[in-house]
């Protein structure tokens, strides 16, 4: 969880701005815990049903997804 702080205070981002995007459980719990967004990966080292089991707030096969849930980068 330091690191999470850390990372966003260096880029002057709060929680609720940020997105956590993870292909396990424990990524899906820290998002949550942190106030984050949670985007979990499907494909990685979990099953899809225990990713799901989680509640992330967004279940993704391929990361070509993120820009449909986060938006165009700012420029």
């Amino acid at each position: 969880m330091l690191s999470n702080r850390v990372c966003l205070s260096n880029i002057r981002r709060r929680f609720d701005q940020a997105f956590y995007i993870g292909d396990t459980v424990y990524d899906a719990e820290s998002a949550k815990t942190s106030g984050c967004t949670s985007i979990a990966l499907t494909g990685g080292h979990q099953l899809s049903e225990a990713l799901k089991q989680a509640e992330p707030h967004h279940l993704i096969d391929n990361l070509s997804e993120v820009r449909n849930i986060i938006g165009p980068a700012d420029e």
